[in-house]
């Protein structure tokens, strides 16, 4: 699987580069698990799946990711969710308006508890 290492900036029309990338080859992150700003995830079975690659690929290489303890990934996750409408908009895309964000922090707060 080939991933785009540009974008388009968003204004300014030139291309830059997409720092993820640079982590993909740093890390040698699993392509399965890798998702490209053109794929979707498109059911709920879709995301379990996702969330059960994560998992394998922190247990094999947890300890090449830049965010490997809980605080730094949770950290790195709401700073995410933050700036993501610079991310979608840096791909020629919006954010989604019918994300179902409750279901999202239903699913991370359950994970504190749920076995």
């Amino acid at each position: 699987m080939e991933f785009p290492t540009t974008a388009v900036a968003a204004g300014s029309g030139r291309r830059v580069p997409i720092p993820w990338t640079a982590a993909l080859r740093r890390h040698r992150i699993l392509a399965v698990m890798a998702l490209a700003p053109d794929d979707e995830i498109h059911s709920h079975d879709e995301l379990a799946t996702f969330v059960r690659q994560l998992q394998q690929d922190f247990l094999q290489q947890g300890d090449t990711w830049e965010n490997n303890t809980l605080a730094d990934f949770l950290t790195a996750l709401a700073a995410w969710v933050d700036d993501s409408p610079g991310w979608y908009r840096n791909f020629g895309k919006e954010l989604p308006a019918q994300g179902n964000w409750t279901f999202l922090a239903r699913a991370l707060q359950a994970a504190k508890v749920y076995e």
